[in-house]
């Protein structure tokens, strides 16, 4: 969305962001609950979830509707700043549960 300045996009990729947020969601819910789950791992996956409700929050609340009224700016000082350190935490779960990033070198 930070890309493009054109409306009908943004609101399509909008679409596309909760669809993809609420397939997280009920993904992260599932394995939450899985009772086989590792302690370790659930430990992760709330490290996880914390950063990501966070993420959504500001994404949301501010990131968004900064895109959506042109404050593009705005929108790209909270993506590179607070959102960028939430992901950072949220990749760092992701590789200790064993996912493999694939930027690594």
């Amino acid at each position: 969305m930070l890309n493009s300045s054109d409306k009908a996009a943004q609101e399509g990729l909008k679409t596309k962001i909760e669809t993809a947020s609420k397939n997280l969601d009920t993904a992260l819910t599932a394995l939450l609950a899985d009772k086989a789950m590792a302690a370790d791992k659930i430990e992760q996956l709330k490290v996880f979830k914390t950063n990501w409700e966070d993420f959504k929050k500001t994404r949301e609340g501010e990131i968004i509707p900064a895109i959506l009224s042109g404050k593009m700016d705005v929108a790209k000082d909270l993506a590179k700043g607070v959102q960028a350190e939430r992901m950072k935490k949220m990749k760092a779960a992701l590789i200790t549960l064993g996912w493999k990033d694939p930027e690594a070198k």
